[in-house]
């Protein structure tokens, strides 16, 4: 017959022990992958490998309470979307009844800067009634490449 003495700790109580205590001392933000290194740094007299630590950890429940990253959440943006008038019919009939426009970013110096273009275009001979580069993608840059439009051809498209 065996006798077992009540006061020897088994290496898992003295890991749980470890457990806790480093829990309280870096503030409960430690997770199993940590921990096994953090219980390693004590030179115990047995080894300690992260499935043992994290079977301890789960079986009382310790988990690791950190904070979520924050999210960056920009306002979404009104689009406006107009009607499909074209209906995909692009080819024109007299000028200046429809216009389109676009913007293109390019990039330069080894994509180090980039520079929007806004052009519209007449679609009854599909030549360019105005241009303008800007530095950044923003309305300002389409509502002023519109005026000059304007100016040139002496009215708005319908």
């Amino acid at each position: 017959m065996v006798k077992v003495q009540k006061n020897v700790r088994t290496p898992d109580q003295e890991i749980l022990k470890l457990v806790k205590q480093l829990e309280a001392q870096h503030k409960h933000c430690v997770g199993y992958d940590k921990m096994t290194r953090l219980i390693k740094r004590e030179r115990l007299s047995y080894t300690v490998n992260k499935k043992r630590v994290m079977r301890i950890m789960k079986e009382h429940n310790i988990k690791a309470d950190y904070r979520q990253p924050k999210r960056k959440r920009v306002q979404e943006q009104e689009t406006y979307e107009a009607q499909n008038t074209l209906n995909r019919q692009f080819e024109q009939a007299a000028a200046n009844r429809v216009w389109v426009t676009d913007t293109t970013e390019s990039a330069y110096n080894i994509r180090k800067y980039k520079v929007r273009l806004h052009v519209v275009l007449d679609l009854y001979g599909q030549y360019l009634l105005s241009w303008i580069i800007t530095p950044t993608e923003t309305s300002t840059g389409a509502i002023k490449v519109f005026q000059m439009a304007k100016q040139k051809a002496g009215g708005l498209a319908p």
